[in-house]
């Protein structure tokens, strides 16, 4: 991966025309591929968002 992005919801939507409620689904189903990692200090917090590359992660230094 690389380093994390902290980026509301909101603004992920209004930058790319997709609803909110899009936002959040697409943002779920790339964490649960295990192609994005979220922290959050809290439930209603900014999240910080990091893009994850199993395939490089699991090929090591070499595979890079």
């Amino acid at each position: 991966g690389g380093d994390p992005v902290e980026i509301a919801l909101q603004d992920v939507a209004e930058r790319t025309g997709l609803s909110k409620r899009g936002v959040q689904e697409a943002i779920a189903r790339l964490v649960r591929r295990g192609l994005l990692s979220v922290h959050r200090d809290s439930i209603t917090a900014v999240g910080a968002y990091t893009v994850r590359r199993p395939w490089a992660e699991r090929a090591g230094p070499a595979g890079r």
